[in-house]
């Protein structure tokens, strides 16, 4: 499978809304949400990335807690937890 990444910087604003902002997104690169995983530190981003039909990783050394991840669909300690997270949604 192959991997791809995105970065989509808004300057002027108009995509504020962290859900407009990954459909954007995903509708500019033409990417398969079912295919993607957002990575975040806070509980906008989980619901932005579920609100596309995108997964979600939350990472538990940004601004976020626990708790307020928890409906991420996995959640990592460090970097290095990272890639094996990503693995095992795959495998689903």
């Amino acid at each position: 499978m192959a991997r791809r990444s995105a970065l989509l910087i808004d300057l002027d604003g108009t995509l504020d809304d962290k859900a407009l902002l990954v459909a954007h997104l995903i509708a500019r690169e033409g990417l398969d949400p079912g295919a993607c995983t957002m990575i975040g530190d806070r509980v906008h981003d989980v619901r932005a990335a579920h609100a596309n039909g995108v997964r979600a990783i939350g990472v538990l050394w940004g601004y976020g807690s626990r708790d307020e991840l928890k409906a991420a669909d996995a959640l990592v300690a460090s970097p290095a937890a990272i890639t094996p997270a990503l693995d095992a949604l795959r495998a689903g």
